[in-house]
């Protein structure tokens, strides 16, 4: 699994924040009710590969220091940036919006969406 991610960050010329890495690990990628989080340890033209899908996006003016995590839809992507702050993404108009300090907590909350 350390290999794996390792590969990846090589490739993407960058380092995984630490709650990526965590869900790489435990996870690979993950899905919950609709939502679906990029990882690894799925096939490198699944539309899950965390791989692709940065080298995509990057393609489309992501800055390099960001990583895709989740397609929302609509050219609408969640990103996060190597010290765990979440962004929403729109590829047709390049822009990012900040969406929450903490990767744990942004997940916390989608996850937990409709629960109260």
């Amino acid at each position: 699994e350390e290999k794996i991610i390792k590969d990846a960050e090589k490739e993407l010329d960058i380092i995984f924040p630490e709650q990526i890495r965590l869900i790489i690990k435990n996870y690979g990628s993950l899905s919950f009710k609709h939502w679906e989080l990029f990882g690894l340890g799925v096939k490198n033209n699944s539309h899950l590969n965390i791989v692709k899908n940065t080298l995509e996006l990057r393609k489309a003016k992501l800055p390099k220091q960001f990583i895709p995590i989740i397609n929302v839809g609509d050219g609408i992507y969640i990103v996060t940036d190597t010290k765990n702050n979440v962004y929403e993404f729109r590829l047709f108009s390049e822009k990012l919006k900040k969406l929450d300090d903490s990767l744990d907590n942004f997940l916390f909350k989608l996850f937990n969406e409709g629960n109260s």
